[in-house]
This record gives C-alpha cells, structure tokens and sequence, in this order.
C-alpha cells in the first residue's frame, strides 16, 4: 500500500515551513496553489528559543492568516544544531497538535541543494558534525524530472575526507562549509559561499516540488535526525557507564 502524501489530501495549502538546523534559521509561508509567499527574518544573534515563536505570530500576521487557517507544518528534520533542531520541532509538533493538521519532515540539507543551479547534477552537502567532522549526504538530480534525489542517508566524516571529491564532478555545499576558516580549504568544487545555507527560497522550492509527495508523520513520532548524541549527551552516558562499573568496596 502505497504511502499517504499531502498531494492526497483535499486541503494542504497554506503551510508554515520551519527549519532551525543553522544558526540563521527558516520561516515561511507558502500557499503554492496561489504562488503567494510570506517569509520572517530570523536574527541570527539571537536564539532560536526566544526569538521563534514571536516570529511566527509576526509572519502570520503579515501573511493575513490565523493559526486555523494553516493546513499543514513542515519542519526541517536536520541534521543540523542540537539545541536548534529541538526548538522547531517542539513548536511545529506543538501546532501540529492544538491544529491537527498534518506535519511533514523537510530534509535540512537539501534544502542548502535547492540553492544550486540547473547546471549542476551532483552535490555533496555537509554540515557541522563537531569535533572536527562533519554530517555528510550525496544527492544526484533525476534526469527526467530534474528533481534530486537523496543517494544516501547522512553520515559523519572527518574534514580531511572532503578531499577525495577533487575531480569527481561533485559540487560541496552545505553550512557546514562556514568551518573553513577554522579547518582549512577543502581540495574540492565548492558552491557559492551565499548559497551554502537554508534559505527562504530554498524552502519555497522544497514547498513546491517536493512537499506534495513527502508522507506525513505522526507529530508524536516526529524526532530530529541526530545521528549521534551531543558532546553533552556523550559525557553523560560515559559518566553512566563509568559509575556502573565501579568496583565494589569490600
């Protein structure tokens, strides 16, 4: 039996669309039936705690919608910050909720593919994976309907294994590449540096030729793509396992 998609359903315009994977963040609103578009600006100095919600109010108020007008919520999934990730998920599990109206995952990465131009058939897009590594995922355009697709599921490897795609007709995208001040210039095709982070326009395309056809998830069972726990969750659980093998005191 094949999935349900939004495409199935009657009504699923307009959608409010979070993504919170970069420090910058994404929120809009699209009604792709009509082609009309709203969008917040998210400052970037500030978290994404504090400043989301304020921002959503102010964008469904430029937008002239109610909260009850929305049909859907897409939000991005990462990988992307910890910290960041937990925001917009718990917000857009929150409407999803009090609306009950469906939620989709919107792969945070490719929304730094969308960026790129027609010319280009393969990317790589990474982003900051911490200590030195970064979460990686290759995407390849279809020929026939020129849309990409997801050639494997993120994984993290280190910097230094960015090289190897130096004359592989592979392009580098991604936030993550805002770590090469610190980690050196990788021996690869690199996209324009304004196009490697999620943007508005990024999400407006991902609205339009790939929300249709995404099946929604049940907002309990909706969990960011993590793939490793934090710096944080990992001393803890080392710490755990440490005290649970302590020799005992005679």
């Amino acid at each position: 039996m094949e999935p349900v998609t939004l495409s199935d359903l009657p009504h699923f315009w307009p959608c409010l669309a979070i993504d919170t994977s970069t420090r910058n963040g994404v929120l809009v609103v699209g009604n792709m039936a009509t082609s009309q578009k709203f969008t917040a600006q998210l400052d970037a100095s500030i978290t994404h705690g504090r400043e989301l919600v304020p921002s959503i109010k102010v964008l469904m108020d430029n937008a002239g919608l109610k909260f009850k007008d929305l049909k859907s919520i897409a939000v991005g999934i990462g990988p992307g910050s910890y910290t960041g990730l937990r925001v917009g998920l718990a917000i857009a599990k929150t409407l999803a909720d009090v609306l009950a109206v469906p939620v989709v995952p919107v792969d945070s990465l490719l929304l730094s593919v969308l960026n790129l131009g027609p010319e280009i058939d393969r990317a790589g897009c990474i982003a900051d994976a911490q200590r030195g590594a970064v979460y990686e995922t290759i995407y390849e355009r279809d020929r026939s309907t020129k849309l990409w697709i997801k050639k494997n599921e993120p994984e993290i490897v280190t910097w230094e294994s960015l090289n190897r795609w130096l004359d592989k007709e592979i392009v580098l995208t991604g936030p993550g590449l805002s770590l090469i001040p610190k980690l050196g210039l990788p021996s690869a095709t690199l996209a324009d540096p304004q196009l490697w982070a999620p943007n508005s326009e990024s999400m407006f395309a991902w609205l339009a030729d790939y929300a249709a056809e995404t099946p929604p998830i049940d907002h309990l069972l909706l969990e960011p793509l993590y793939i490793r726990p934090s710096a944080a969750e990992e001393k803890r659980l080392l710490t755990a396992s440490q005290s649970n093998h302590l020799p005992v005191s005679k």
